[in-house]
């Protein structure tokens, strides 16, 4: 898919300032301010996604305004699925179809990798990421996983490609 490609090392410090700003301007108000803000593990972040850049891609038109990280799915319910791990766009670019062209990227990245069953986990509060995901066809299908970092949950959406 134009301006996709597999993340290099280069890419991570991007990587991780996306996932930093995204997440604060996701999260503000349903998690705590005091882990939203704790910018105390950085350099743990890129030294974690460096060490294993295995299904990054990044959307790259010049400046990397995004990034999904895939996988087959860990879950033992769910072995023949897909999952997308992380999605997240700069907020200064949402709404332009980067979130989109990402998303169709992870499904083909799934078919190619011959699985025709695709999932993610969603935070229960983030309402406008449900809606998102929900517009792209992906239904709760009742699994859930409590956040280790803050009290919530994540609820996974599944989808059949």
């Amino acid at each position: 898919m134009q301006n996709i490609r597999l993340a290099t090392p280069a890419d991570v410090p991007r990587i991780v300032e996306i996932n930093i700003q995204a997440r604060r301007a996701a999260f503000q108000g349903m998690i705590p301010d005091s882990y939203l803000f704790d910018d105390s593990d950085i350099e743990v972040r890129i030294k974690r996604i460096s060490e294993n850049l295995t299904g990054y891609f990044v959307y790259d038109d010049g400046d990397i305004k995004g990034f999904i990280a895939v996988n087959p799915c860990p879950d033992a319910d769910a072995t023949d699925f897909f999952e997308l791990r992380t999605l997240y766009v700069n907020p200064k670019h949402q709404g332009y179809g980067i979130g989109k062209k990402l998303m169709y990227h992870f499904e083909n990245t799934a078919a190619e990798s011959g699985f025709n069953k695709v999932c993610l986990y969603v935070f229960e509060q983030n309402t406008k990421a449900r809606a998102f995901y929900a517009h792209h066809g992906y239904l709760p299908d009742g699994a859930q996983k409590t956040a280790i970092n803050y009290e919530g949950t994540h609820m996974r959406y599944t989808k059949t490609l």
